[in-house]
């Protein structure tokens, strides 16, 4: 059965929603847009005005995620669909070495696996 789950949705960008990277990059500088793309943990609470900051974002993917599994022991796969901003930041939490210039795109199938009493992750990729 499909289960909608509004955590899967995209960050909040408060301010810098619907904005171009050119248009945050000019209202906000340009250490706000590389703060925004970094993977690195010192920018993981980063969040634009009015915006969700990127930890909370994947805090709140990841809980959508494991509720699932947990409340379907016996579901040996599961397929989850999500917008970009919050696969990289899953992928990168669960990969920390995956390389930042590598694109996640659109419809790409990513293979992770889920130890339910350890509560760990582990990329298949």
């Amino acid at each position: 059965p499909l289960t909608v789950d509004p955590r899967l949705r995209e960050t909040a960008l408060g301010q810098a929603e619907g904005l171009t990277p050119e248009e945050v990059a000019g209202t906000f500088g340009q250490g706000a847009l590389a703060a925004w793309r970094s993977h690195a943990p010192g920018d993981a609470s980063y969040a634009f005005p009015g915006g969700e900051g990127k930890a909370a974002a994947l805090m709140r993917a990841k809980s959508a995620l494991e509720d699932f599994l947990l409340a379907s022991p016996g579901a040996a796969e599961i397929a989850a669909c999500t917008h970009g901003g919050i696969l990289r930041r899953f992928i990168h939490w669960v990969k920390p070495d995956f390389q930042s210039d590598e694109f996640v795109r659109n419809c790409a199938v990513y293979d992770f696996e889920f130890e339910p009493k350890a509560r760990l992750w582990t990329a298949l990729f």
